[in-house]
């Protein structure tokens, strides 16, 4: 990350404000057993997501240079809910051995899903192969 736009700064901002409702009801949800809730509080989160990293994905523009901004927005988002979400859950929940397992699972399979997305971002110039855009 050479340059963090103004609009990568404002989809972080908008990451954290997100990331804190959703796991503060969450976690209210499932300390009053309301898992009925808990579906819906996760699509609504992956919506109001993707939602806010497209609305501050289209604003950004260093996107006409940078081969990948959707990378830079997925770390931020990893960074985000990984940094806010662990120490909140710890917070609210109260640490356990079963918190240790859900944090190992969280970071260990999401690290992975980032790792697979750098190392496609790598190969390609703005998602497209490189035969295509030379051909």
């Amino acid at each position: 990350m050479k340059s963090i736009s103004n609009a990568t700064k404002g989809f972080a901002v908008t990451a954290c404000i997100v990331t804190m409702c959703m796991l503060y009801f969450l976690f209210h949800s499932v300390q009053m057993e309301n898992y009925s809730r808990v579906p819906y509080l996760a699509v609504g989160f992956g919506a109001l997501m993707f939602g806010s990293g497209l609305f501050w994905g289209m604003k950004d523009s260093i996107r006409k240079y940078r081969y990948d901004t959707g990378f830079v927005y997925h770390l931020i988002t990893f960074i985000t809910v990984n940094g806010i979400g662990i120490p909140m859950m710890v917070g609210m929940l109260g640490y356990h051995p079963g918190i240790r397992t859900v944090v190992v699972y969280q970071i260990g399979c999401w690290g992975f899903g980032l790792l697979v997305h750098y190392w496609i971002s790598r190969r390609t110039i703005k998602g497209m192969e490189a035969e295509e855009v030379f051909s």
